[in-house]
C-alpha cells in the first residue's frame, strides 16, 4: 500500500506536466523534451542508487526515499504498485484541475500525496519493528 501512495504523487505532476512547464513555467515546448530526457536520467540514476541502499536496509531506505519523492518528485518504486500508483495520480491530479487547482499548484498536491506516503511508510516501519520485538 505504501508503494501505490508513494507512485501516485509523481503522475499527479508529471500527467500533466507539459502544461504546467509551457504555461506555468513558459518553456517552449521544443525544451519540455529536454526537461523530460533530463528526468528519465535522474530516475535511472536514482534507482540504481536507491536500490543499492534498499538492499543495503530497506526500511531505513523506504522513509527518506518517499521524503525525497515529496521534495523531488524522483522516485521509483515496484513496477505493478508504480503502474497503479500512475493510474491513480493522473486520476487525483485530473480531479485537482477539476476542482480548480491550477496547473501552477498540482505540485502541491503531488507533494499532498508523497507526504501521505511517508506517513504509511513511517507507520508501517514502527509496526515492523514490534513486530520483531514481540516474537
Amino acid at each position: 500500500m505504501r508503494f501505490i501512495r508513494g507512485t501516485h504523487s509523481s503522475p499527479a505532476v508529471f500527467t500533466y506536466i507539459k502544461p504546467y512547464l509551457t504555461g506555468v513555467c513558459g518553456l517552449s515546448t521544443a525544451t519540455v523534451t529536454w526537461v523530460l530526457l533530463l528526468f528519465g536520467a535522474g530516475m535511472t540514476i536514482g534507482n540504481i542508487i536507491g536500490g543499492r541502499f534498499a538492499d543495503w536496509k530497506l526500511m531505513p531506505t523506504v522513509v527518506p526515499t518517499l521524503l525525497a519523492v515529496a521534495l523531488l518528485f524522483a522516485a521509483t518504486l515496484n513496477q505493478g504498485a508504480f503502474n497503479v500508483g500512475n493510474v491513480g495520480g493522473a486520476w487525483i491530479g485530473g480531479l485537482a484541475i477539476s476542482w480548480g487547482v491550477s496547473y501552477a499548484n498540482l505540485p502541491l498536491v503531488g507533494a499532498t500525496l508523497a507526504l501521505l506516503a511517508v506517513a504509511v511508510a513511517v507507520l508501517s516501519q514502527s509496526l515492523d519493528r514490534r513486530a520483531v520485538v514481540q516474537t
